[in-house]
């Protein structure tokens, strides 16, 4: 019981690690496209 604890509490992050990767990248093309919204705003 315990291995099987120990076991899914190591694969936890492996398994979150993508989905948070990708949306760190959804979080970086938003700020891009803000940027440059308001770079041709202001130009």
């Amino acid at each position: 019981m315990r291995t099987s604890i120990a076991a899914f509490l190591l694969a936890l992050p492996l398994m979150a690690a993508p989905a948070i990767a990708q949306n760190q990248n959804v979080q970086n093309e938003a700020d891009k496209g803000i940027k440059t919204q308001n770079s041709g705003a202001s130009g």
